[in-house]
């Protein structure tokens, strides 16, 4: 994967979850029309969740590719989760500190917990010394 997750941060956005159930932790985008878009690069399911959609009775009845009127083509990732967890009615929380990044330094903005893209060698880099993730 080519995101880095800050983990301090992401426990303190989890924290904020409590009571988790039903709450979908993530970037969240709103559409032109009635729904939201999960970006697919880092998000967080709570067990209810993740338990409902990897049931067997369940998953094989959700739609896994052809066009959806408000997420697009559903075989993207994001077009896929965004539309079922519009289904399933989930409360989305957003995950304060996701950010893209276009350039290619390992600077942040202060509130980052994730970032993504990163190359392996700054996933690496990240990894062995987290000061150079200058927040």
């Amino acid at each position: 994967q080519d995101v880095f997750v800050r983990a301090e941060g992401l426990l303190g956005e989890l924290q904020q979850l409590e009571p988790a159930g039903r709450k979908v932790l993530g970037s969240w985008q709103q559409q032109q029309q009635r729904g939201w878009r999960l970006d697919p690069h880092f998000f967080v399911l709570p067990r209810d969740v993740f338990a409902l959609v990897s049931a067997p009775e369940v998953i094989s009845r959700l739609a896994a590719h052809g066009p959806h009127s408000v997420f697009g083509e559903l075989s993207s990732i994001a077009a896929g989760i965004s539309a079922w967890m519009h289904a399933f009615a989930v409360e989305r929380r957003q995950l304060q500190g996701a950010h893209a990044r276009s350039d290619h330094g390992l600077a942040c903005q202060v509130n980052t917990v994730t970032m993504h893209p990163v190359s392996p060698e700054e996933l690496h880099a990240l990894g062995q010394s987290p000061a150079s993730f200058r927040c």
